[in-house]
């Protein structure tokens, strides 16, 4: 059956990142007859095409931190009201760094997600994936040990509790399936709770068939 998929990434304008993988997924779709539309964010760009949103950012670190750790109102309206003229059959969330929040609050329950996890930044304060100061193994999880191991500060550790709060019950209540790339990512997803995971080491072909 040929799907509307919309695929959602922080940062998929930018070339040194997500994009080469993105636009691979969003070729290999088109390739196959299914009807895509991306979104991502940016600073400095702003494109709006039937199948291509780069959302304008507010510029400024404190905007950086409120849109990370709140949202924004005005970025959630947006992908609340596309979403709703889109009618995605799936929605396919890459990399959410900085937007999570304001993706997951809009997305409506009844549409099937898959997230890649494309590294820790769901179960990590710093996204490192070890202990900060010394590379040392860490289980993960938003705790006091990010305090303890020095990983973040306590003023910084705060607001990412409040961050993993949310965003563990959005996820777990909104994401379908979850895109583990490696089996280390997988088992650190499980063992956080995250049962629905599948495996594929960055492949497309049996993720949408």
């Amino acid at each position: 059956n040929k799907l509307k998929i919309l695929l959602i990434d922080d940062n998929v304008h930018l070339k040194e990142k997500a994009a080469p993988l993105f636009k691979m997924e969003r070729d290999y779709l088109i390739d196959q007859g299914h009807k895509v539309t991306s979104i991502g964010f940016s600073k400095n760009i702003e494109s709006n095409s039937s199948k291509f949103f780069i959302i304008r950012e507010k510029k400024g670190r404190l905007n950086d931190k409120i849109t990370k750790f709140i949202g924004d109102r005005e970025t959630q309206s947006f992908l609340r009201e596309l979403i709703d003229e889109i009618k995605p059959d799936i929605i396919h969330c890459h990399l959410l760094a900085k937007h999570a929040l304001n993706v997951y609050k809009v997305i409506p329950k009844k549409i099937k997600v898959v997230q890649s996890l494309h590294g820790p930044n769901f179960f990590c304060a710093t996204g490192w994936g070890c202990v900060k100061k010394d590379s040392r193994h860490c289980d993960l999880g938003i705790s006091n040990k990010c305090v303890s191991n020095g990983c973040v500060s306590i003023p910084i550790y705060l607001p990412y509790k409040k961050l993993n709060y949310e965003l563990q019950k959005l996820l777990k209540e909104k994401v379908n399936v979850f895109h583990c790339p490696s089996r280390q990512i997988e088992k650190v997803a499980n063992s956080h709770g995250f049962k629905n995971t599948v495996n594929i080491n960055l492949g497309l072909r049996n993720l949408f068939t």
